[in-house]
């Protein structure tokens, strides 16, 4: 099985889990990534140019995700979509690095893109569980902030 193979059914598996079992932050974030792996697969270039300069598609993909994360982490309650805001914005900042300097290799390019990614869905997963868990303690949990 391939990276992306593996890494699509890992998003899929995630989000689908928040879909099940999250509340409404975490189903959001499972859309919003979801979504998101979508948006990006279909805005690469060609396979024979890509990553060699900017990926202006995926660029504005990974802006529209970061902001949709960052609203939803201003809303929230919980902490984990702090740190997914986070990670995605740096993600979103190597594509910053490559308009600096276009001499960034392709595979540099390519592999600090995706970096954040797993770490991005861990973080769902656990707050999915963590979400349940609370639900099933204490019959409740909040989503939003007051």
């Amino acid at each position: 099985m391939t990276g992306p193979t593996a890494f699509n059914i890992l998003q899929a598996l995630v989000s689908g889990y928040a879909l099940w079992r999250g509340g409404k932050p975490e189903r959001w974030a499972g859309v919003l990534l979801a979504l998101a792996a979508a948006a990006t697969y279909l805005a690469y270039s060609p396979y024979a140019v890509r990553f060699r300069s900017v990926e202006a598609g995926v660029l504005v993909v990974d802006l529209a995700l970061t902001a949709g994360l960052w609203w939803l982490a201003l809303r929230s309650n919980r902490i984990w979509p702090m740190l997914i805001t986070a990670l995605q914005f740096a993600s979103t900042l190597v594509h910053i690095s490559k308009a600096v300097d276009l001499g960034m290799s392709p595979w540099a390019y390519h592999f600090l893109l995706k970096l954040s990614g797993y770490p991005i869905l861990l973080a769902l997963a656990f707050g999915t569980a963590r979400h349940d868990a609370r639900l099933r303690r204490f019959g409740v949990d909040m989503p939003w902030s007051a």
